[in-house]
């Protein structure tokens, strides 16, 4: 009886205490859990290889567009942010605070222009003038062998979309593009203009408001896109 009696308040202890032979056990399996596999670590090292891949290969088209050094620097500085924005870990934390100094120094202190790095933007960017006041809605989608001039403002005028620029559009000095419309591929828009309806591809679109003057023909890999 007091055998049975000793091994039962030894019972009470273990219990009151919390105590179980699998508490370690499961911790351990949990702390385990937490860790980051070799599979995560590899996906990781993916994400990064392919970021970084995609940004070289940007800058090489674009910089072949671009011979003056500070379209370049303009250029090298926001796709930067582009490469970084929203990536995980202490590398990617630093270099987005490089690019938020280089960003207010030079793009935004000495050139005067805004170009977020949220933008979807191919590449062959073309910049002439350092793309100095170029003003660019966050949520602009912009395609690839697009020329944007010097004051050019891309944005929105109240509830919608921003504007869509296509592939190997022209955009002249001072223009303007406001509200959800498309710029289609090839389209031209003439200095000064001012863009609030859709651009056919291969159009010319002049004057304030923007009204198609003449298209031209684009070619794609289908044929032809328009006339």
């Amino acid at each position: 009886m007091c055998l049975l009696g000793s091994r039962s308040r030894i019972m009470v202890v273990g219990v009151k205490s919390g105590y179980s032979p699998n508490t370690t056990l499961t911790s351990a399996r949990q702390s385990n859990s937490l860790r980051p596999t070799r599979r995560d670590s590899m996906t990781v090292r993916q994400k990064w290889s392919g970021a970084g891949t995609r940004w070289r290969e940007q800058l090489t088209q674009d910089f072949a567009r671009n011979p003056f050094w500070e379209s370049r620097a303009t250029l090298g500085v926001w796709r930067l942010g582009q490469a970084v924005h929203r990536r995980p870990g202490l590398a990617a934390t630093l270099l987005r605070r490089l690019h938020t100094v280089c960003d207010a120094v030079w793009v935004r202190g000495l050139i005067g222009a805004e170009l977020p790095r949220e933008i979807d933007c191919g590449a062959g960017l073309r910049l002439p003038h350092g793309g100095r006041g170029v003003i660019l809605h966050p949520d602009t989608r912009i395609g690839a062998g697009v020329t944007l001039y010097h004051r050019v403002t891309v944005g929105v005028s109240g509830p919608g979309r921003p504007p869509v620029i296509e592939d190997g559009a022209y955009v002249g000095a001072g223009a303007t593009i406001i509200g959800p419309v498309v710029v289609g591929p090839g389209a031209k828009i003439g200095a000064g203009a001012v863009v609030v309806d859709d651009v056919p591809g291969g159009a010319t679109a002049v004057g304030v408001p923007a009204v198609v003057r003449r298209r031209t023909v684009v070619l794609d890999a289908e044929g032809v896109n328009s006339v």
